[in-house]
């Protein structure tokens, strides 16, 4: 359940997410965001693309260094990306 009356005015929740394990993460991330100007956040949006495809964002921040996308996972490992592509280790295993 959304909890409005505790949501600091910066941080605006679009949809509810339906993944616990995102309402948990975007539940982790707002209780350090800061409060405060120039900080913004949007959670759970989505938009269409020029191909017509319709895409999810989990978070969307604003700050004084700049815009960040982020794209909330639950799995267990370490993501390590060397390259532009990225790997994802399981184990001792990478995974391209």
């Amino acid at each position: 359940m959304l909890h409005i009356m505790n949501m600091p005015q910066n941080w605006i929740t679009v949809t509810e997410s339906q993944y616990p394990w995102e309402r948990d993460a975007l539940e982790f991330v707002r209780n350090q965001f800061p409060t405060h100007e120039p900080y913004r956040a949007w959670s759970n949006f989505e938009f269409i693309a020029d191909d017509g495809s319709i895409n999810e964002v989990d978070l969307l921040v604003c700050t004084p260094q700049g815009f960040f996308l982020i794209e909330i996972k639950s799995r267990s490992g370490r993501f390590a990306p060397p390259t532009a592509k990225g790997v994802e280790e399981k184990g001792s295993a990478a995974v391209p």
